[in-house]
């Protein structure tokens, strides 16, 4: 009789193992994103998040893009649920700013799109969501800034959609990052 309470209890623990976890709440940051639309401001300290010329990788990016130069064009082909990194990362300017103009349309029912500043210098992300956006575009051309960046490390821009719980949703579009 232990031997079989035994073996159910270590089945059930098994069990609730392999049951996914989500989180609501993180702490929040001294970074911050701004724009018209609501913020999320976060600092979620990960070592790693899933999820012709590429302009766009699930890799986080090791080469430099100097925004000082030209503006960044990233083609956004379908922005999944994983991060959709740039393939470089930039510095931001002298007040601690990085603008990213955006332009995306869903392939299916509205969603939103979240926009992430990864820091590569110490692993933290500050996180910025959409309002929803449609198939016709409605809501999918906006811009927004990231602020109280530092300005001695380097960071990713990623892009992800946001997962309903009942469709995954992709959008494609563009987005232009800028000082």
């Amino acid at each position: 009789m232990k031997k079989l309470l035994s073996l159910i209890m270590t089945l059930c623990m098994v069990l609730a193992m392999a049951v996914p976890a989500f989180a609501a709440e993180v702490n929040t940051s001294t970074e911050a994103a701004s724009s018209t639309n609501s913020v999320i401001d976060r600092n979620v300290p990960v070592s790693d998040v899933l999820g012709g010329i590429s302009t766009r990788s699930t890799s986080k990016p090791t080469a430099f893009w100097d925004l000082d130069d030209s503006t960044y064009h990233a083609d956004l082909e379908e922005v999944g649920v994983a991060w959709l990194y740039t393939n470089y990362y930039f510095y931001s300017n002298d007040d601690g700013e990085i603008y990213v103009d955006y332009d995306v349309q869903s392939d299916g029912n509205p969603v939103i799109m979240r926009i992430g500043l990864y820091d590569l210098d110490d692993g933290s992300w500050t996180l910025w969501d959409t309002d929803y956006i449609n198939v016709a575009g409605e809501n999918g051309d906006d811009s927004m800034y990231f602020y109280n960046c530092d300005t001695s490390h380097r960071y990713a821009i990623a892009f992800t959609s946001v997962f309903d719980g009942f469709s995954r949703i992709t959008l494609s579009g563009d987005a232009y990052i800028s000082h």
